[in-house]
């Protein structure tokens, strides 16, 4: 169950509209079960089994390609239809089907094959405290050994109730099939989604399912590799690497030899990008252990000095509470507010955070993800927040990046005039550039745009409702 409703989010670059409408079908599935279940009857529930068998035995990969049929078309909530039915409503439906059936049979005489009531509530909750503790203890789990041993039990029960062995056997010759293949079809039906969502791609490298997100990184015919996180990509293009540079490069070539602090892993470019700035050391903070090992593992990029860098991880709230020594830089490289646990990085609290542990003159880097110039809500919602935390701010934009950027900090040592410089030196000649004042005058024409605060924090919320509709028109 963990790692099919992991992946209906990614099939749709979901966010947390998506997972309301995942655990709305699976409360709406347990619900049907427990209905149906007086119904059933031994034959009934029986038959149930074989079809949730037979369905069972295609996931995950029956989510990637029933949904990336409708993706060619960019339907996108004709997509979530059935991925959240087959994901969520149908797989759940037959347990709560099944416990309750088996609860009436232990108000029955006790009999050598009908144990008593607590025999079976017991090993029902044992079950689940066991998925809990598989997922919690062993995070790196590889999702084909979940899903093989979820395929074993489910023979167990089938066995249980049939009471055949020939049913025991066939189902664990299956079983054996679905490990033999689980790499192969994963692989393949990754690759198909992606690729009726647009991408030119030519084979899956690695997956992943982590307690944070989905991870998946591909390869295109180039042989250029992509880093995808719950569907969005982080890595792989020109774009991505502008970001690097924004991000990291170009506040460390404004600073004089930083120490810097960097949010987030993915290939470590914007670690590298400070470092080749001048940034005398480096730590990337990164919550996820999973994505710091495929980025060191599977991506591209040269050796990072361990003497100039080290890897922390560590949850960045958590990194800079604790964190007493101060830096001269804090680049965020990391995804749009799109999600909760993003959107945090984006409040008006973190920022004071990043503030306190910022030396004189020091920066913080941010992407706005949107361009301030076109007064994007989600962009004008960022700046403000910065302007309502830091006394000097720079933005940055430039048609390469897809986007803009903001510098801010408080007694800041350099000058638009030095941006400048900095950007037509790296090769960014046409960025726009906007200092404080200029930047003010702009937000005002952001009509109703306010901060963004662990109060008023709807932002995900409202660019992913926005999302989906023009996606689906």
């Amino acid at each position: 169950q963990f790692t099919a409703m992991r992946s209906i989010p990614a099939l749709v670059v979901g966010t947390e509209i998506v997972l309301f409408f995942v655990v709305f079908a699976y409360f709406a599935g347990l619900s049907a079960g427990y209905f149906v279940s007086g119904r059933l009857g031994t034959r009934g529930l029986r038959r149930l089994a074989l079809a949730q068998w037979a369905t069972h035995l295609t996931l995950p990969f029956s989510l990637r390609w029933i949904a990336g049929l409708f993706l060619r078309d960019n339907h996108y909530a004709a997509a979530l239809i059935p991925a959240l039915f087959l994901g969520s409503f149908w797989l759940c439906l037959f347990y709560s089907a099944l416990l309750p059936l088996l609860l009436e049979r232990s108000k029955e005489a006790p009999a050598p094959g009908n144990p008593p009531f607590a025999r079976f509530y017991g090993a029902e909750v044992l079950g689940t405290l066991a998925g809990m503790a598989a997922i919690w203890f062993f995070p790196s789990l590889p999702a084909a050994a979940l899903m093989l041993l979820y395929q074993c039990v489910f023979v167990l029960i089938l066995h249980f109730l049939f009471g055949s062995r020939p049913i025991l056997c066939a189902g664990l010759a299956f079983c054996g099939l679905y490990a033999l293949f689980f790499n192969r079809l994963e692989a393949a039906g990754v690759l198909y989604l992606y690729r009726s969502r647009g991408y030119d791609l030519s084979r899956t490298i690695y997956c992943a399912d982590t307690p944070y997100q989905r991870l998946e990184i591909l390869e295109d015919q180039q042989g250029n590799r992509h880093i995808f996180l719950d569907g969005h990509r982080h890595y792989g293009t020109k774009t991505l690497s502008d970001f690097n540079f924004f991000i990291a490069g170009l506040p460390a070539s404004l600073l004089e030899a930083p120490a810097a602090v960097i949010v987030g892993s993915g290939s470590f470019g914007a670690a590298r990008q400070a470092l080749r700035a001048g940034a005398r050391h480096v730590v990337s903070v990164e919550i996820d252990p999973a994505v710091a090992a495929a980025g060191t593992r599977w991506l591209p990029g040269p050796p990072l000095p361990r003497d100039r860098w080290r890897l922390v991880l560590d949850d960045a709230k958590h990194f800079f509470g604790r964190r007493q020594e101060t830096v001269d830089l804090i680049g965020m490289d990391i995804a749009g507010p799109f999600q909760r646990q993003l959107a945090l990085l984006y409040t008006a609290e973190f920022y004071r955070l990043a503030k306190s542990r910022l030396t004189a003159g020091g920066l913080i880097s941010v992407n706005l993800s949107g361009t301030f110039a076109l007064q994007d809500p989600v962009s004008c919602r960022i700046v403000r927040t910065l302007l309502d935390v830091f006394g000097d701010i720079f933005v940055v934009e430039d048609e390469k990046s897809s986007g803009g950027f903001a510098l801010a900090g408080d007694f800041t040592r350099f000058s638009k005039d030095d941006v400048r410089r900095v950007l037509d030196s790296a090769g960014y000649g046409g960025a726009a550039v906007w200092d404080r004042p200029e930047v003010e005058r702009r937000y005002n024409a952001c009509a109703g745009a306010r901060p963004i605060s662990l109060k008023h924090m709807d932002v995900y919320l409202k660019h992913r409702r926005r999302k989906l509709a023009a996606e689906e028109r």
